[in-house]
């Protein structure tokens, strides 16, 4: 077989790291959704130059986007108020730590879902607009939280005038087919010093470690698996500077971590764990891997 070129560092030097017996790339329930994903479904590839797992063959970013457009989700929304509360927590220690005024910001939130994190942000008193490809999370959020959402991507993104830009990329950059082009397109339109902010799985973490492709973060829906090593080597590749690294804790609900675990575990059964309401109302903190990287443009 001929080695695979690494889609973030284009080395020659991978190997097959995970075959899948079976070859599912997206869930029996009419697309991509938020809150869905199912294990294996892909091959996955990994880099030993730049250390990332990645997904091969890889899917066009139309294709994606074709499969984000249009799926309901409810068992997603059931939990932003448990959302809400993790992305005011995580964005105000950014904001502290940083030392970063807010009257001078501007947040354009991609892959924004609901618009939850936009709430957090005009519940703060901070501008901004989000973008999303699933058109009836776009309408949700509207009509619920009031926020400057609108379907589409990375390439409606538009600079501030007079503000410093934040881009906020919560659990997307694993989705993308083509990360690095993605992250040129943006660079090629931010000012210095305007910010990124990531989430994601890390293959640095004990979890993937222990678990390896038993790791609940393995989905199809995740189209890459980064470490710190390979997520340095994508952006300084494309003119960003790591300034931040820090652990992802989340809270969801009890009912809703079931739904998940049993999805992973048994994707054919159908359960609604989430709608209990008395499960739903019962908060667990919970870690598997997912850390918040910012990245400084140079």
């Amino acid at each position: 077989m001929d080695p695979v070129s690494c889609p973030v560092c284009h080395s020659q030097v991978t190997n097959l790291s995970y075959s899948a017996k079976i070859k599912k790339i997206v869930n029996a329930n009419n697309g991509m959704k938020a809150s869905g994903g199912e294990r294996g479904g892909r091959d996955i590839h990994k880099c030993f130059e730049c250390e990332v797992y990645f997904c091969h063959p890889l899917p066009t970013q139309y294709k994606l986007l074709l499969e984000y457009d249009s799926s309901d989700d409810q068992a997603f929304i059931s939990q932003n108020e448990f959302r809400y509360n993790t992305f005011k927590f995580h964005f105000r220690r950014i904001l502290s730590e940083l030392g970063l005024n807010i009257k001078d910001l501007y947040i354009t939130d991609i892959g924004a879902a609901s618009g939850i994190f936009l709430k957090v942000v005009n519940d703060l008193g901070i501008e901004g607009c989000g973008y999303e490809a699933n058109k009836w999370l776009v309408q949700y959020g509207r009509t619920e939280y009031n926020v400057n959402i609108n379907q589409g991507s990375i390439e409606n993104f538009t600079p501030s005038v007079d503000k410093l830009d934040v881009v906020s990329l919560w659990d997307v950059l694993e989705h993308l087919s083509d990360p690095y082009a993605e992250l040129k397109s943006l660079s090629s339109r931010l000012k210095s010093k305007s910010l990124i902010i990531i989430s994601l799985p890390s293959t640095d973490s004990k979890n993937f470690k222990l678990l390896k492709w038993q790791w609940p973060m393995h989905l199809n829906v995740h189209l890459y698996y980064f470490n710190k090593k390979s997520l340095d080597r994508l952006f300084s590749s494309c003119g960003f500077r790591m300034i931040y690294n820090a652990k992802y804790g989340q809270r969801l609900s009890l009912g809703y971590l079931i739904y998940r675990a049993i999805m992973l575990l048994f994707p054919n059964v159908s359960v609604n764990f989430y709608k209990s309401s008395i499960l739903n109302r019962i908060p667990i903190a919970y870690s598997v891997g997912q850390r918040i990287y910012l990245f400084e443009k140079l």
